[in-house]
């Protein structure tokens, strides 16, 4: 019999917290509900779009899309440079521009090897190419960190993975904190266009 009262008495405490107790489990179980919605209501301010952290990659991929949104905006690539690039890629920019040749000089002496250099700091991947020509852009980050760009033209093959498809523009960062900063435009060979232009453009 003493057992059998026992067992009643506990399973009183189990399920409601019987008198002499002044509530405790239900009470329990409201400070539960509590911290339950506590945590959701930080998880959904931790969302609003000014709290979360992002990663490299994404801050990496979001600095690109920029660029080229302002590109299709109408912005010019020296704006765009100096906006996102690094200030050592800002200063080749600079040098590639001050030793351009000028419409004459190409016309009698052809095209420098520091123009060539020059053309390739730039967001689209050929000069016979246009803003207006892109249809779409595809963002990924490849395994060695950098961030490719590659540009839709044809509205009938936008199989940027195919072999054929070699449309695109690979580039090179350094992250601090909250900003990742552009340091160098590679070429369709991965070859450094800052360093090419301090070595032709001197």
């Amino acid at each position: 019999m003493k057992r059998l009262m026992l067992a009643s008495v506990t399973l009183c405490w189990i399920l409601i917290g019987c008198d002499n107790s002044t509530n405790q489990a239900p009470l329990a179980y409201e400070q539960a509900s509590a911290k339950v919605a506590a945590n959701h209501a930080s998880a959904a301010e931790a969302n609003d779009g000014h709290l979360v952290r992002l990663g490299k990659d994404d801050l990496k991929i979001k600095t690109v899309r920029s660029m080229y949104d302002d590109l299709q905006a109408g912005n010019d690539l020296p704006t765009i440079f100096d906006k996102y690039g690094e200030r050592d890629l800002q200063s080749a920019r600079e040098l590639a521009t001050a030793k351009a040749s000028t419409d004459e000089q190409m016309y009698d002496n052809g095209i420098s090897d520091c123009d060539e250099v020059g053309w390739e700091l730039n967001l689209l991947p050929t000069q016979d190419l246009d803003v207006k020509d892109i249809i779409e852009v595809d963002y990924r980050v490849l395994k060695n960190g950098n961030v490719r760009a590659s540009m839709i033209t044809d509205p009938y093959n936008k199989d940027v993975d195919s072999h054929e498809f070699d449309i695109y523009k690979d580039y090179t960062f350094n992250c601090d904190a909250d900003i990742c900063k552009v340091t160098d435009v590679l070429s369709a060979e991965g070859i450094s266009t800052k360093s090419e232009i301090r070595k032709y453009c001197r």
